[in-house]
């Protein structure tokens, strides 16, 4: 938690120099998730990880009860020190950090659900907990790979809370979420965490039961080629003299695992196109043909200003000779990414996602580059009174990524032409 809420503090805080340096929240989350799946990896592989297990995760604790691999004394022992653990590393975190934890964008390092809601959420919370328990039964319990798990784990956390994190804020953990919650007083979406990592970590043990057996679950320590001693109902020697004898079923299993990982790379690369983060799309619009000088008058404008990425340029609207009213972008630049599109937003302007949906908006059309002079043409019925504002929204995550707030003016140069 001391991890996480410092990083946290680093990365998102307003005054951090850090934060100031790095306006795209992908990248913010990228060095995120790097530092927390560094973390993990050291910590599963330190002494003190070696010898306890690793279990940081009241989910895993209970999902190795389940499966028989643990003592209910020392599955009660190891919950109670996990949430303890959590709620004095956020306590030591704040003598740290001070007033700068419990700042509106970093609030303790809190698990909040995202712009898609709590449904959305504590499905999510599943998922990725039911993908990180089955990694952790398949590649602890493989003799030729079981010394990987932690890497593998770590790498793991990497990946959730760069790409997963906007959803559910990334838990998997209830001790983890109520370390956070408590300070704030952040209680409303808690139950979330306190069900949906159990469940889907839970399910993921039963889908490895029935794939394999009860007597291919070993030991519940995630790294067991040390010296320490093991305190779970342990039988990895068994697992070691094994080794020789699953060759057929290794193959099999591999065959499977790399099937589904390419599967699911594929849904991640069509779900998030990273590409677009090193990619930029530029236009160079020049205004509609037939309209040369300035015949045109400049009804409304404004300036650009970032929300969730750097955004900047220069909104006007413009009437045509011919009654066409065209929206067109002039100096302009945001980041790209995945089906974003350009709405008219039904307020006066709009600081963040839950103001678009919640104004109502008028969709112009997908944007044609994120970088360039660009126009978009207005319905005849557009109310322009109704919608003063101009939002670049990324449908695919519900995301806004930049708004500029419209000023009427009766006569507006038009030199950004």
């Amino acid at each position: 938690m001391v991890s996480a809420c410092s990083f946290t503090v680093l990365l998102e805080h307003p005054a951090s120099a850090i934060r100031q340096m790095l306006p795209s929240a992908f990248v913010r989350r990228l060095l995120a998730g790097v530092a927390m799946g560094a973390t993990a990896i050291t910590l599963i592989y330190s002494p003190w990880g070696k010898q306890s297990g690793a279990h940081l995760n009241p989910s895993v604790t209970l999902t190795f009860f389940r499966l028989g691999k643990i003592e209910p004394w020392d599955t009660c022992f190891y919950v109670v020190a996990q949430f303890i653990g959590g709620i004095l590393g956020v306590l030591f975190s704040a003598l740290i950090w001070g007033h700068a934890i419990a700042e509106q964008n970093v609030r303790y390092a809190a698990t909040l659900p995202g712009a898609r809601g709590t449904g959305v959420a504590f499905v999510a919370e599943m998922v990725i907990s039911f993908l990180m328990m089955a990694m952790i039964l398949n590649v602890s319990n493989s003799p030729q790979i079981a010394r990987f798990t932690g890497v593998i784990a770590g790498a793991l956390v990497a990946t959730y809370v760069t790409l997963e994190s906007p959803l559910s804020g990334m838990s998997m953990s209830p001790a983890r979420s109520l370390a956070s919650a408590a300070p704030g007083g952040l209680w409303n979406s808690l139950w979330i965490y306190f069900t949906a990592p159990p469940l889907g970590m839970m399910l993921a043990a039963r889908v490895y039961l029935w794939l394999r057996g009860k007597d291919a679950v070993f030991c519940a320590k995630l790294h067991h080629d040390n010296d320490k001693r093991c305190i779970f109902r342990c039988n990895y020697k068994a697992l070691l003299r094994n080794n020789h004898s699953q060759g057929d079923n290794v193959m099999k299993r591999k065959k499977l695992i790399y099937g589904v990982a390419v599967i699911v790379a594929i849904g991640l690369w069509a779900a998030f196109r990273p590409e677009r983060l090193f990619v930029n799309a530029k236009v160079n619009e020049a205004m509609p043909s037939g309209v040369a000088n300035a015949s045109e008058t400049v009804l409304a404008s404004g300036s650009f200003h970032g929300v969730a990425h750097n955004t900047k340029g220069t909104a006007s609207i413009y009437q045509l000779v011919d009654g066409k009213r065209i929206l067109r972008f002039t100096n302009f630049e945001t980041s790209n990414g995945p089906d974003v599109h350009v709405y008219f937003v039904a307020a006066n302007d709009a600081s963040d996602s839950e103001t678009v949906r919640k104004a109502g908006f008028l969709e112009l059309g997908s944007i044609k580059g994120n970088i360039g002079d660009q126009n978009y043409e207005i319905p005849a019925d557009a109310d322009l009174a109704k919608y003063r504002a101009v939002t670049i929204w990324c449908k695919r995550f519900s995301v806004n990524f930049g708004t500029a707030p419209l000023n009427s003016s009766a006569a507006v140069s038009t030199q950004n032409r």
